[in-house]
Parts: structure tokens; C-alpha cells; sequence
């Protein structure tokens, strides 16, 4: 994949990606098309791309508070979202910004009127799109899981 470029782009309150319903479900499920796996190299290796990890990993956790109604449930946490929540932890350490965020306090409406520099995300799914198409005869791109033939 070539180096992503920068674009500009406003954080936003949004009414998508709720916490529970099915369009919650559907909605969060289409950020990582094929469980965000791709095949590369002569021995075609699966490896999963990390932005697409970590909102496979915002999603079992979401699933988590919605199905146990908490993350830890009543018999401590699971070793998966253990481990969502320390790479998570490990990944915003990993790619700390020293960007000034305006604080909302009460009261005050939700008005985020910064502009962020991020990478183009877009470019991310086309190429990995392109991608899984290219290896779909693997079968290893099932939305719950992947089987590598």
C-alpha cells in the first residue's frame, strides 16, 4: 500500500454507531469489511490491518456493555475484551496526539468545531477491498471469523 495521505476532516457528533439495536449492529459491522483481513506475500499470509483491529475491537467491547450490561459481566472480564481494552490502551499510547481538545461541560451544547488532519481511511478500504476481492477464493474474509483453506 502506497503512504496514506492526509486529509481534513471535523470530529462530529453522529447518530450512527449506537451503542445497541440492530442498526447499531449492521452499522458497526461495515467498518471492517472481511473482518479486515488480508492475504499477502508468495505463501499468501493473513494478517489483519491495525485501524481495522482496533474497530473489530471498539465492537466486541460495545457488544460486551450491551450483552452483559457492563464490560466485566458478572464473572470477571473475558480474555478477549481484556485483551480489546489493552490494545486499545496500547494503540492511543502508541499514536498520542498533542492535539488541544475544547472541553464540553454541562450546559454547554456539543459543538466540535476543530479541524483534524487524519490519514485518508478511505484509501485504506479500497485497497484492502481490492484486496479481498483478489483472494476471495480463500474464503478467509466471513464477517465472524476466518477460515484459511
Amino acid at each position: 500500500m502506497a503512504p496514506l495521505r492526509n486529509v481534513e476532516t471535523f470530529i462530529e457528533a453522529s447518530i450512527h454507531y449506537q451503542l445497541n439495536g440492530t442498526v447499531a449492529d449492521s452499522e458497526w459491522e461495515t467498518l471492517f469489511p472481511g473482518n479486515g483481513l488480508i492475504v499477502l506475500g508468495p505463501h499468501e499470509q493473513v494478517f489483519s490491518i491495525s485501524m481495522f483491529h482496533q474497530l473489530r475491537c471498539l465492537n466486541i467491547i460495545r457488544n460486551a456493555i450491551v450483552e452483559r450490561g457492563g464490560i466485566w459481566g458478572h464473572n470477571g472480564s473475558s480474555e478477549l475484551v481484556h485483551h480489546c481494552v489493552n490494545y486499545l490502551r496500547q494503540m492511543v499510547l502508541c499514536r498520542a496526539s498533542l492535539h488541544l481538545d475544547d472541553v464540553v461541560g454541562r450546559g454547554r451544547p456539543e459543538v466540535f468545531t476543530d479541524i483534524f488532519e487524519c490519514k485518508d481511511w478511505d484509501m485504506v478500504y479500497s485497497t484492502v477491498k481490492e484486496n479481498q476481492r483478489i483472494h476471495s477464493k480463500h474464503r478467509i474474509f466471513r464477517p465472524n471469523g476466518y477460515q484459511v483453506d
